[in-house]
Order: C-alpha cells, then structure tokens, then sequence
C-alpha cells in the first residue's frame, strides 16, 4: 500500500516545478504540519503557517486571526487545547471585524479559503459520541458514561451534551453508584422484587457548581430535577453523581439500561447480559414491556399462572393482565396494585377495563369501571357500574384487564 512518504519528490529529479509541488503541501493535514502554540498574545497566522495549530488559550480568552485575504491560500484546522479553565478561542479575520467561531476548550473548527479573500468554517466540531456503562460489583449498581471508544473523558478530549439549549463538556471521569441495601426508586417493592426494570439515563447541569452530572431514574421524560423525587425509595427518584442538584437544574436523558432489584431484605442489584434491546446509548423515552406482580387484596389464596405488563411512554403508562387461574374469595372487594402511582390531578380519576370472574362464573356485562383514585398505585374494582359486592366466597379472578394513566 502507497504511503505520502512515496510521493516526496526533489527539485530537477522526479519533479522540475518543486515550486508547483510545494503548493500542494497547503492542503495536507498531517501530524507533521502541526504547531502546538501556548498563547500569551492574539495569535496572527500567515499563509505560510502549518494547517494544524493546536492553540492553549494559557489563563484567558484568546484570539487567533486568519491570514488576510490575498494570502488566504490553504486552510487551517484550529483546536483550542487548553487543558486548565475554560478560556476560549475567538477565530477571527485578519481585520479582526469578523467572528467566525468561538472554541471552548476541546473545541475545534476547520476554517477554508472561499476563494474571495475571506474564509469560510465547515462547522463546530465536538466528540459527542458516547457510551453507557451499566455494571454490579458487590451488588452496588453503577452507571458510567464515556466516549464511544470507551475512553475516560479528559480536559484535553472532552465529552460534549446538549443539556436544555446549551453545550456543556464533561472533562473528567463520571460516574455514579446506587448501594444495595435499600429500595430505591422502589425497585424491591413486592411488585417489582426479581423482576426486571428499565432506567433511564440523564445528564443534568448543576447551576451551582457549574458542571455536568449523571443520573439515572425511572422516569423517562423529566426536564428539570424537580421533575423527580429527592426520596431514595421512591419510584420518581433520580439518583444523581455529586452534591444534590437544585430543582430548577435542567436535565437531558441520555440512555436507557435494564437492572434487577432482588428486594427484601438484601436489595441487591444485577445486570443481565447487555444487547441492543435492553441498553440503549442514545435518548430513549419508552420502557420496553415489562412485568409485575401485583399485590391482591379480596383473596384469602390469590390467583395464579398471572401475566402482568406494563409500558411507561413519556408521562403515560399503559397496562394489561390476566389471571391464569382463579383465587379464593373471602372479602366482597376486588382490587390490585400498580407498578407505578397515578400523577395526581384535582377532581379526575382513572377508569380502568376489566373482564372479570365472580363466584367461579364469568360475568356477562360487557365492561367493568374500575376507579384509580389519583395519586394511588392500586386499582379498586367494581363488580358492576352500580358498584355492586363481589361474592365473599368461592372464586374470582381478573380475566383480562387494560388501562393507561398519567404517571407525571
């Protein structure tokens, strides 16, 4: 295979018109037509300068201009490479009267001659390729976020997300654990216990130390922190890398992960096998169909062979069941819990279908209203619309049953 090295010619051997060959050489980005500045001053290239310039703005806000328009032969790759604060670069024309871009550290633009004394800039460039890291060591999930190659980000190749309306870089290492020992995000609730969830991925900006932090939660579509709870246990919590974030401090989802809380008493956590469908690296706002095992009350043995799904899509989640095999009856009430509680609004319910069995026999009227009264996790069924008692004795089960509600 040819290299560059192949094509080096000498003046009156190979090639007569070194002069026309040299030319060539403003166009070749190569490592060894570099220059790695440490600015003290404004910075004013020529034509002659090498079209790699690595510039570190060294303690302040720089400014690098373009050579003029009559020099303005080759084109330049400019990267601000400042390693400590977050100075910016201003490339500007050599009049210094026009702006092209404003680098901050680890940004870099590639700017070339518009063949009319100006210059032109092919866009902003920044590593926004990333990847989710999801893993248990003794039994603490941990959630890391890198570049896609897997390499830690630094001050000198930072990570870059767009968190409300602005880019934010993270330069160093992130990374944030859950401990096993408690039910957070009320993952071991008897509902959830062994059954796996998906988490969802966010980096957030924290106002008040001005830098980027990662979390996870089960919510799939909060803009700010005060989206979620500040209540470990609780099913909207975010659990959040460095101090606690402001409720105003906005957050971006990122990702999505699946893990497993075994619940009581250990509460410790796994991960399965990751594939493309159970971790996802770029923004997600649905859970897959999951499971959960209801908690039934109105049974003095409850149903068996049950199938339980739901599926949160945005602020809403959707479900369906049926039981297998019908329970023994011993009250004249019917109900069952949520995976996840109804966002409370003033003076609105949720109605719930249901196709149900009462006193071992299937009952005939074509639907059921049941009440999810806001701000709840469990569903009462009623026997009929005139809310008639279920049979305290024998069997009943839910045959079938679909809803959707609000979550937040």
């Amino acid at each position: 295979m040819g290299t560059l090295n192949d094509r080096t010619v000498t003046d009156g051997n190979q090639f007569v018109l070194a002069t026309y060959y040299n030319l060539l050489l403003g166009t070749i980005i190569r490592k060894d037509f570099s220059n790695a500045v440490v600015m003290s001053v404004t910075l004013t290239l020529t034509d002659g300068d090498y079209l790699i310039q690595r510039l570190d703005c060294n303690g302040a806000n720089r400014i690098v201009k373009l050579p003029p328009g009559a020099d303005g032969n080759h084109p330049f790759l400019l990267i601000n490479s400042t390693s400590s604060g977050a100075w910016t670069l201003t490339v500007q024309n050599n009049a210094g009267t026009v702006t092209y871009r404003v680098l901050n550290p680890g940004e870099y633009v590639y700017v070339v001659p518009d063949g009319n004394g100006a210059y032109l800039n092919t866009g902003l460039f920044r590593e926004t390729d990333y990847k989710l890291a999801p893993t248990v060591a003794a039994n603490n999930l941990t959630l890391t976020v890198t570049h896609a190659d897997g390499t830690t980000p630094s001050a000198t190749r930072p990570l870059w997300f767009k968190i409300a309306d602005t880019w934010r870089a993270v330069t160093s290492a992130l990374a944030v654990t859950v401990n096993a020992g408690v039910s957070t995000f009320n993952a071991g609730a008897v509902e959830l216990a062994t059954q796996e969830i998906d988490l969802f991925a966010y980096v957030g900006w924290r106002v008040s130390d001005t830098s980027v932090f990662l979390g996870f939660a089960r919510l799939p579509n909060a803009h700010v922190d005060g989206d979620f709870s500040n209540t470990a246990t609780n099913e909207k919590y975010i659990a959040a890398s460095g101090a606690a974030p402001a409720s105003t401090d906005a957050v971006t989802p990122i990702g999505r992960f699946a893990a497993t809380n075994s619940g009581t008493a250990a509460f410790n956590w796994s991960v399965p096998t990751y594939t493309n469908t159970n971790l996802k690296h770029v923004s997600v706002y649905e859970t897959r169909w999951l499971s959960w095992v209801p908690t039934r009350t109105g049974y003095s043995a409850v149903p068996t062979n049950i199938t339980y799904q739901y599926r949160i899509i945005g602020d809403t989640l959707d479900f369906t069941g049926a039981d297998g095999t019908a329970g023994t009856s011993n009250t004249t009430t019917h109900a069952f819990t949520l995976p996840f509680a109804a966002f409370t609004v003033t003076n609105q319910v949720h109605e719930v279908v249901c196709a149900c069995d009462d006193n071992s026999a299937a009952l005939t009227t074509p639907s059921y209203g049941s009440i999810l009264t806001p701000n709840w996790s469990t569903v009462s069924i009623a026997k009929d619309f005139a809310a008639g008692a279920w049979t305290g004795s024998g069997t009943k089960r839910v045959r079938s049953t679909h809803g959707s509600y609000r979550i937040k």
